[in-house]
């Protein structure tokens, strides 16, 4: 650090701050990126140091040079070059570039991006911030490679502060990617320079994400055939079909357009100029001109032989009969023409070959895939003959070609030993082609294929294509009318859908857009819409599986979660009552209404971008009452989602009050169910933590917490030490009632019982999470000056935390926190 002094802070971004610094002894002046090393892993540190080492290798014109780097007990320091004018504020003051200037700043990137990726280095931050642009218009891209070292415990949405705007859609989507994603950011940027705003744009994280998934670019008619090839080339929502490299660094729009090689030529010989358009001439000037040019050829030939003759042989001489060598003369425009030609028509064949060959493939390819469609379909073809035959004897449009032989393989039992032959030729068929097998299906043969489905479930492997197929199944049932198979039916595909995705849960996002493609949040909730909420009906069964697989999915991605919303879920919710105190009088409707407050718990927990909505349903004297009701998995789920309803903020703080939601949490916490104990503490620790709104009513909860400080389960002791202290977070209001009720002995108490009495019980106290936030919740008490002079009048405190520091290492969170409660009290 000594050999280099910091001027002024020039920035800040997601990961540190950005000074302008000076060599000393030399006055380089330098940017010195500042990395702190607080709350970083021991291997993200060490990840870090292996990216820098990585980029200071790195050495081009359109990048920021990496000059040094070196680390202080708090901070990684990253020394680049310092360059003037971020494109972004080029961009502020203009609002819009020419396509000129663009595909300038475009030319320099790519060969940027060519190079980074090249030496396996991936941006994942491409933003006009972090595009330099000098006065003369070179292009200096800063700022790589540091997200992915210091990813380890940031997610990828909630890493760079702001929204998203030039993030591809498999990053927004938490989905694999490689180097086509800062591609992807290119195009975004290109967009934006020329149009003036992205092609994606709004104030909503959600929506945001949802532009970039789904919407369609729009480009303006002012942009040029090249420009718009780029772009949309670019700004491909598949990875696998965006235009990337070589191909890339010679698109029309970026690639630069060398002249024409001359040859070289004496010093005393005149340029040719290139020949004037052709013109209407009269046949006479033509005759005149080809003359002139014989004339000019020859005596240039007769020149050429000459200047050959007279200039000494470098050869020697041969026999006549021998093959004669000419000595090189000099290069002509004539040679370097010839030269050209034959490149051209070489590259011209090669081009050629390799398209033959391609084609080549391919229709191998092709061959193979009809001959496989032949040994499928050749089995089916009697049947489909016949029912073809059969339709035009009855002459009835609404029978078709394929029904007749889903009935065949109905009609074929299963045995022990598998499904029948041509029910499992059927399936594998629907399993490759669902869209086109059950779309040419009737009402009754999409049933019977359910039922085929059904009944070979035991023997197949549980695959995407099978839920794929399900999927289609379960939509293709929606568009079937009244029908008294139609219950059984529906049941038979929900219960398919949540078997098969049961243990493909952890997939990723291929079965995120699997249900997105086939709409399936949306045709569940359509179906709901339409059938009605009493038990004992023939739909009751349906309607139950259908709220649990909603909440399987809203719990399993957050883009699932927001279709729920955009398509009115929670209303449907409210308007068919699926939370009322009569639904909890039966078994599987406590059920069906624990799975709703888990939907609603984890909409809350997401995101406070759902408050609003959430707000406007007016929940909270439903929740109070089922807080009260008898069934003790209700009460739990309801106190969950409670607590995440003020995860985010305090926004429903005084609706929780006004429905006696808070009364009856403080109650809960003596609850015989021991889930129902652990979320009461967690919703009264929430209650507490954003404001002091509620610190009057709250104060009959602590003689409560203060006997969970005691329970046998270790997440509710965490809960009710948590929440003790953030009853004392906002203010000093409710210190004294913390004296008086005991809280601080109790706390120091719950740390000292478990303090480890052998070595191999020290690993077993660090991980405890009641003992952690104990430690804290006593920091903060130790805040207020009259909880400190009780503490320290507690004569086991100081020493308890002393040999806490000793007994843990540094990097352990009980070190830290029994160190900052010893800072605290003064010690």
């Amino acid at each position: 650090m000594e050999r280099y002094h910091v001027l002024h802070c020039i920035g800040q971004g997601c990961f540190g701050k950005v000074f302008k610094g000076r060599l000393r002894h030399t006055g380089k002046i330098v940017a010195m990126k500042f990395i702190s090393k607080r709350g970083k892993a021991e291997k993200d540190q060490e990840n870090l140091r292996h990216e820098i080492r990585i980029l200071q290798r790195l050495d081009h014109e359109n990048i920021i040079r990496l000059l040094d780097w070196f680390e202080t007990e708090s901070d990684f320091v990253v020394v680049t070059q310092f360059a003037y004018g971020e494109l972004f504020e080029i961009f502020q003051d203009d609002k819009r570039l020419p396509e000129a200037e663009v595909r300038n700043i475009a030319r320099q990137l790519v060969k940027a991006l060519n190079y980074l990726h090249s030496q396996k280095v991936i941006h994942r931050d491409m933003k006009p911030q972090n595009v330099l642009v000098s006065s003369k218009g070179q292009v200096k891209l800063c700022d790589f490679g540091f997200a992915r070292a210091m990813s380890a415990d940031t997610a990828v949405l909630t890493s760079i502060k702001g929204t998203p705007l030039y993030m591809a859609p498999e990053l927004v989507q938490e989905r694999p990617y490689d180097q086509s994603v800062d591609l992807w950011s290119l195009g975004v940027i290109c967009y934006e320079l020329f149009v003036g705003e992205p092609p994606f744009y709004t104030n909503s994280l959600i929506s945001l994400i949802q532009l970039i998934v789904r919407k369609t670019v729009s480009y303006p008619d002012s942009m040029s055939p090249a420009f718009r090839s780029f772009l949309q080339g670019l700004l491909q929502k598949d990875p696998r079909r965006r235009l990337g490299w070589p191909e890339l660094l010679t698109h029309p729009f970026v690639r630069e357009d060398s002249p024409t090689r001359s040859p070289s030529q004496p010093k005393h010989s005149s340029p040719l100029t290139p020949p004037p358009p052709p013109q209407a001439r009269p046949a006479r000037a033509l005759e005149k001109e080809l003359k002139e040019v014989k004339e000019v050829k020859e005596v240039k030939e007769v020149k050429e032989v000459k200047e050959v003759k007279e200039s000494p042989s470098a050869y020697p001489a041969r026999p006549l009969s021998a093959p004669t060598l000419q000595p090189p003369a000099r290069p002509t425009r004539w040679d370097a023409t010839a030269r050209e030609a034959k490149e051209a028509r070489e590259a011209k064949e090669a081009k050629e070959a390799k398209e033959a060959k391609e084609a080549k493939e391919a229709n191998a390819k092709e061959a193979k895939l009809k001959a496989e469609a032949r040994r499928v379909l050749e089995p089916l073809l009697p049947f489909l003959a016949e029912e073809l035959k059969r339709e035009e004897d009855h002459k009835d449009p609404s029978r078709k070609p394929l029904d007749g032989v889903v009935a065949k393989a109905a009609q074929q039992p299963s045995t022990a030993k598998g499904p029948a032959p041509f029910a499992k030729m059927l399936l594998s068929a629907a399993f490759q082609e669902p869209e086109a097998v059950l779309g040419v299906l009737g009402p009754r043969a999409i049933i019977q294929f359910l039922d085929i489905f059904v009944a070979c479930q035991d023997f197949l492997e549980p695959s995407e294509a099978a839920l794929r197929c399900a999927l289609k199944a379960l939509s293709a049932l929606q568009s079937i009318g009244k029908s008294d198979e139609k219950p059984r039916a529906m049941q038979a595909a929900l219960t398919l859908v949540l078997q098969l995705f049961e243990p493909l849960s952890d997939g990723g996002e291929s079965l995120v857009a699997e249900f997105q493609r086939n709409r399936t949040v949306a045709t569940v909730l359509q179906f709901l819409s339409s059938v009605p909420v009493k038990q004992g009906d023939v739909w009751w069964p349906c309607l139950c599986s259908s709220l649990h697989l909603l909440t399987v999915l809203v719990l399993d991605h957050h883009l699932l979660a927001f279709e729920f919303v955009q398509h009115e879920g929670l209303q449907m919710i409210k308007a068919k009552q699926l939370m009322s105190l009569e639904m909890v009088a039966f078994e599987e409707g406590a059920v069906a209404v624990t799975d709703v407050l888990v939907i609603l718990s984890q909409l809350a927990r997401l995101s406070p971008d759902y408050y609003p909505l959430l707000r406007s349903l007016d929940l909270c004297p439903t929740l109070r009452k089922l807080l009260s009701c008898g069934n003790p998995a209700v009460r739990a789920k309801s106190c969950s989602a409670v607590g995440n309803m003020v995860r985010h903020s305090d926004a429903f703080y005084e609706a929780m009050l006004k429905a006696g939601v808070i009364k009856q949490l403080v109650q809960l916490c003596n609850d015989s169910d021991g889930a129902c104990r652990k979320f009461a503490s967690f919703a009264l620790g929430n209650s507490a933590f954003h404001s002091d709104v509620l610190y009057k009513d709250l104060a009959v909860a602590v003689p409560q917490l203060l006997r969970l400080l005691e329970d046998p389960e270790e997440k509710t002791r965490a809960n009710a030490a948590g929440a003790i202290g953030n009853l004392v977070r906002n203010s000093s209001e409710l210190c004294p009632v913390m004296i008086c009720e005991g809280a601080l002995e109790g706390l120091c108490n719950l740390v000292r019982l478990r303090v480890p009495k052998s070595d191999e019980e020290v690993a077993k106290f660090g991980s405890d999470s009641s003992v952690k936030i104990a430690l804290f919740s006593l920091g903060n008490l130790a805040v207020h000056a009259e909880c400190r002079t009780s503490l320290r009048s507690l004569t086991q405190v100081v020493p308890l935390c002393q040999y806490l520091v000793e007994l843990c290492s540094r990097e352990t969170v009980v070190h830290k926190y029994a160190q900052r409660l010893l800072q605290k009290l003064g010690v």
